[in-house]
């Protein structure tokens, strides 16, 4: 291999390792941020008349549960319907919050995201 060529070739390889070094510094930041966003994630949802407000945090766990006065002149059987489907919302709205910051982080592309939107989609 001539000079020149082999200079070049490690040249070009020098690149290549920097830019795949700069690379997975980007996705190990990217990480990074997306797991610190993941505790400040809150779902949140209404009924369709307001009367039952839910936040959830990220794994779905209730965080808070408003019910306006009208919601207590339900039957019981229908309010609790009513609080579980509007928290089902909420729960549903988190996940959709870490799919776009998951997104963000990894690439709509990634095994992350495809997963994340397969957990998303289901039921």
């Amino acid at each position: 291999m001539p000079d020149g060529d082999w200079r070049q070739w490690a040249d070009d390889t020098q690149t290549r390792v920097e830019q795949g070094l700069a690379d997975a510094r980007g996705r190990a930041d990217g990480a990074a941020g997306f797991r610190a966003g993941m505790g400040q994630v809150r779902g949140r949802a209404s009924s369709a008349y307001r009367e039952v407000t839910v936040v959830t945090d990220v794994g779905g766990r209730l965080v808070d549960l408003q019910l306006a006065p009208q919601a207590l002149r339900r039957d019981a059987r229908e309010l609790s319907r009513l609080v579980v489907a509007t928290a089902e919302l909420a729960r549903r709205d988190a996940a959709e919050q870490v799919l776009t910051m998951a997104q963000a982080a990894f690439g709509a592309g990634s095994g992350v995201v495809t997963r994340l939107a397969a957990e998303v989609e289901a039921p």
